[in-house]
């Protein structure tokens, strides 16, 4: 989220969006699992995290900032865990 503030780095512009999308992919090396928030829905440069996430075997968490959506949250967790567990196996 630091890099989403109005004086940090502009979305518009792409050089500065590809700057805060590679910043937040840095920390694939000592993460422990990668949090997604999908109160908004999910956007390109989030999915290019959880596609590197998913690549490093680190695992995906998604969560909502709005309590009244954690019930499909749960449910996106759940079908997500399985198909990060199935994948392991193939």
């Amino acid at each position: 989220m630091l890099y989403t503030q109005p004086t940090i780095l502009n979305d518009l512009v792409p050089a500065e969006r590809k700057m805060g999308i590679d910043a937040g992919l840095a920390w694939k090396t000592v993460a422990h699992y990668w949090v997604v928030y999908i109160d908004k829905g999910i956007s390109t440069g989030m999915q290019e995290g959880i596609d590197a996430a998913i690549s490093a075997n680190i695992p995906v968490k998604y969560r909502c900032l709005e309590l009244i959506n954690q019930p499909a949250v749960n449910g996106y967790n759940n079908a997500i865990a399985q198909r990060q567990s199935l994948s392991a196996l193939i």
